[in-house]
């Protein structure tokens, strides 16, 4: 040590660390949106989004009206998060890589020129392909503009064109129409993986990216036609498998309400294609509010947004019971489906299914995961204690990252525990969790596991479980007929 002479000064580390909270309720959508809108389509394809505002979705992936929502569902997703919601962050992953490659040509088509607009009435019609014939030598910017109204895209001429004149009344021009997927084209791109010359990720395992591009952890995992059990199989693997394990997520799924139209019948099919997972709710059947009609799952992930956002991001609310925006429970295609009972949604209920009742207004009725009844684990079945586990481990591991590959001292040791105690009696004293508490005990960690650097560390969590049924025993008492004789 060099020679000292003076007033030397340093800090040492705090002992205990800030928690660094997950978001509770951040979704993430794979599927088709209307990026065919867009003025360079291809570029949006698996391509991980992360969104703010509603402005950033329509510049990101474009948007359609509800008469289009049954071929690019992604549109309904951003209707539904943003919109009716009104729940932000939100992430997506477009999976349509034939946009391109697979649009048709229009060759050449001739249109009137009505005070100085002209009419394409495809709504299809591909923004970034418009070639005007004639006149010839017309250019986008200058001699016309192009844009989006509902089903329709419109060319409007510039005040100034020396080509479109105010006495134009004709134009010819060129243009291509995107065609949507086959099912089985589209299944494919929603799945994805890994390719592996490029380890360019594709469809569902992009979710990974969202942590890795914008430092945000995936509360929900969502997919178009996760009533596919291949589809549903890919989105459950990865909501138990994020980023190497490190983060969990719920997949928010559903199941058939176009071939399965009688509620008896779900359960037997939820059996029959093993929708059985904890890390998954299911729900039954589509909704709709007006024209607008929307996976229930869809539905779903915004109300949890709302319900987590009024009790301060913590997720140990359920969001059953709570009212929604729908006037009608309906199959894909908007078809009515008559309205449950509230015996009939409980059969649902305890067969791990999520439906909606109307009872003085429509609300969510669900509290089990899709791992009832098969599992006799709270933690597995009741949706409030699995998202707080999987809330609390993401919160646990974001938090103590960095403390991997520190040296293994009691100064470590304490950090961790003093950390994650302190961490667990906050949530208690709010009353998120009725207690919990970390432990590192000797009989866990033998001299071979810490020289190979491994500790291990005992938690013990409790969220409130929900209060599903409030029974009361009523009695007729007697004794009170005495009272008819009280003066």
């Amino acid at each position: 040590m060099a020679y000292m002479h003076g007033i030397y000064q340093y800090e040492t580390d705090t002992p205990i660390i800030r928690p660094r909270e997950v978001d509770s309720a951040i979704p993430v959508y794979v599927g088709t949106f209307p990026i065919y809108r867009l003025e360079n389509p291809a570029a949006a394809v698996n391509v991980p989004f992360l969104w703010n505002s509603y402005a950033e979705a329509v510049a990101d992936v474009g948007i359609v009206g509800p008469d289009l929502w049954a071929d690019m569902p992604g549109a309904a997703f951003v209707d539904s998060q943003i919109v009716q919601h009104q729940i932000i962050p939100a992430g997506a992953i477009c999976t349509w890589e034939t946009v391109v490659s697979g649009a048709q040509t229009v060759a050449s088509v001739a249109l009137p020129l009505i005070n100085g607009v002209a009419t394409i009435a495809e709504k299809m019609a591909m923004i970034s392909t418009v070639q005007v014939i004639t006149p010839a030598g017309c250019v986008r910017g200058v001699d016309y503009t192009l844009r989006y109204d509902g089903n329709n895209l419109l060319l409007s001429r510039v005040d100034g064109s020396a080509l479109l004149t105010p006495t134009t009344t004709n134009i010819t021009l060129s243009y291509k129409k995107a065609v949507v997927p086959t099912a089985a084209v589209k299944k494919a791109a929603i799945i994805g993986g890994v390719d592996p010359a490029t380890n360019r990720r594709k469809g569902i395992e992009l979710i990974e990216e969202i942590w890795l591009r914008y430092q945000k952890v995936p509360a929900f995992v969502l997919a178009e036609n996760s009533t596919d059990p291949e589809i549903y199989a890919a989105l459950v693997a990865k909501a138990h498998n994020i980023n190497g394990g490190n983060f969990e997520a719920i997949a928010l799924v559903d199941l058939p309400s176009d071939t399965i139209k009688n509620y008896r019948d779900v359960p037997a099919w939820k059996n029959k294609n093993s929708y059985v997972d904890p890390y998954a709710f299911g729900h039954w059947p589509y909704v709709g509010l007006g024209e607008r009609i929307y996976p229930l799952s869809m539905r779903a992930a915004g109300k949890y947004g709302e319900v987590d956002a009024d009790h301060n991001g913590r997720p140990y609310v359920q969001i059953s019971n709570k009212t929604l925006a729908m006037t009608k429970m309906c199959q894909p295609d908007g078809t009515e489906i008559p309205l449950l009972s509230q015996p009939q949604a409980n059969y649902l209920n305890e067969n791990g299914l999520g439906t909606v009742i109307n009872d003085g207004g429509w609300r969510f009725w669900d509290t089990e995961t899709l791992a009832t009844p098969n599992s006799g684990d709270i933690k597995d079945t009741d949706r409030a204690v699995r998202r707080m586990f999987l809330w609390a481990k993401n919160t646990v591991n974001l938090t103590l990252k960095g403390v991997v590959d520190s040296p293994i001292t009691t100064l470590l040791r304490d950090k961790i525990l003093h950390t994650v105690n302190g961490w667990f009696d906050s949530l208690a004293a709010e009353g998120v969790i009725l207690g919990a508490r970390i432990e590192f005990l000797r009989a866990d960690n033998q001299r071979e596991n810490i020289l190979s650097g491994k500790l291990y560390f005992r938690i013990f969590f409790t969220p409130p479980p929900t209060g599903r049924a409030i029974i009361f025993n009523w009695q007729y008492d007697p004794d009170y007929l005495d009272n008819l004789w009280v003066e």
